[in-house]
């Protein structure tokens, strides 16, 4: 029988090994990759601020915990869209 808590938790262990290193290949293809970098993550822990309030006020929840503002930092704000449309379904 295939169990889904497993595969949860590896995931979890390699969701945060992966992502960093996407991160900065993608950061090193600007002219300014520390500027690109920072920039993406201003944007993304701004848009999973602004993407928390929103969906308050619509009655939903996006909590804002380790995983939520790790997502936000490496990923942006197409992390930021992916988890809401997650919400959203």
């Amino acid at each position: 029988m295939f169990d889904w808590n497993v595969v949860q938790q590896k995931l979890l262990l390699i969701f945060p090994a992966i992502l960093p290193i996407f991160f900065i290949s993608v950061s090193m293809k600007h002219k300014n990759p520390v500027r690109a970098a920072v920039l993406n993550m201003i944007l993304g822990v701004a848009g999973l601020i602004a993407a928390s309030f929103i969906l308050k006020a619509l009655g939903m929840t996006l909590f804002i915990n380790f995983f939520t503002v790790f997502s936000a930092l490496t990923l942006g704000l197409p992390g930021v869209v992916a988890m809401v449309l997650f919400i959203l379904s």
